[in-house]
């Protein structure tokens, strides 16, 4: 079962991608964290696969967050989502292994995150698994 961390501030995001999420919980553990803090605990306390971090919160931003998750364990996967991303939001650009818009459709998110299960379930070593990742169409890498 894929372990998934999903970080935004926005509660009523959170409220849309349990919906999003429910018919998934069968293969998907999802857990939620309102803020950066929440999440490093939650990466620490483990094991988690892959994070979605928005880009934009208070305290740490997701790239901040998305740094100090691969310190903590490269093998993560990590996914940034965020409405808009300027040059001077990105100072390490493989700090994330794939960056979705913002609003992102439904359709997208759950491909994507079924490439990711996939790849974690066919791959014996985790530390390869976000070298190998391939986007879908609409996503960067």
């Amino acid at each position: 079962m894929l372990r998934i961390l999903f970080v935004d501030d926005d509660l009523a995001i959170h409220s849309a991608m349990r919906r999003l999420f429910h018919r998934h919980r069968d293969m998907w553990d999802i857990q939620f964290a309102a803020h950066a803090d929440a999440a490093l605990e939650a990466v620490e306390g483990g094991p988690v696969d892959l994070v979605i971090s928005d880009l934009r919160m208070p305290g740490l931003s997701g790239v901040e967050l998305l740094e100090k998750v691969r310190t903590a364990d490269p093998a993560i996967v990590r996914v940034l989502m965020s409405g808009s991303i300027g040059p001077d939001d990105m100072h390490d650009p493989t700090v994330a292994d794939a960056i979705l818009e913002k609003p992102c459709p439904p359709r997208q998110l759950i491909g994507l995150i079924a490439q990711i299960a996939k790849l974690v379930e066919d791959m014996p070593d985790r530390g390869d698994r976000a070298r190998r990742l391939s986007a879908p169409e609409g996503v960067a890498i």
